[in-house]
């Protein structure tokens, strides 16, 4: 890494930044034969969202948490990854980092400088480095107006709910205790 970061453009300040400013470096990576279970628990170790997934030190795909989170447990994270990787030049200006966030509706991505995978830059990212929640999503939850994992009812297309408000709004599984009697 020391010998790549005499290649790497300088870093910046003011309305030029760019995504080198703001990437976080340490990547966070499984293998799509991972266990979908193992792979929520590396991320909830790492405290990250979203997981790079690699064969070979070669990047194939991406999963973000809550996709895991939603798999069967006896699922690999082949099932249920992205497989077209949408990446981002480190040298590239913040504005670009989130129009491309936003056109591929993804919340993260990887990292390049010239094919040599760097890290990652983040919706979070982005957000902390000043840019406005209206620049990062495009989508805002029905319910909540949250803009963060915001998708489409696959039953409904004019609802968008977050994960979490549409986990509040599924109806009970047979076996969950409602309270009251039986």
């Amino acid at each position: 890494m020391e010998v790549l970061e005499q290649w790497l453009p300088q870093k910046t300040r003011g309305p030029q930044r760019r995504v080198c400013d703001v990437m976080t470096g340490e990547l966070v990576t499984v293998a799509p034969e991972t266990l979908v279970d193992d792979a929520l628990r590396v991320a909830v170790d790492q405290g990250v969202h979203h997981l790079l997934v690699t064969r070979n030190d070669d990047l194939v795909g991406q999963v973000c948490a809550y996709d895991l989170a939603e798999a069967a447990p006896h699922a690999r994270v082949a099932d249920c990854m992205c497989w077209q990787v949408v990446t981002i030049s480190v040298a590239a200006p913040l504005g670009e980092a989130a129009a491309t966030m936003r056109e591929h509706a993804v919340g993260c991505l990887p990292v390049l400088w010239r094919g040599v995978l760097l890290g990652v830059v983040t919706r979070g990212d982005l957000r902390r480095a000043g840019l406005p929640d209206e620049v990062l999503a495009t989508m805002t939850c029905a319910s909540c107006g949250g803009r963060e994992h915001v998708r489409l009812d696959p039953r409904n297309e004019d609802l968008a709910l977050c994960v979490e408000c549409r986990e509040r709004a599924r109806p009970p599984e047979f076996f969950e205790d409602l309270g009251g009697g039986d």
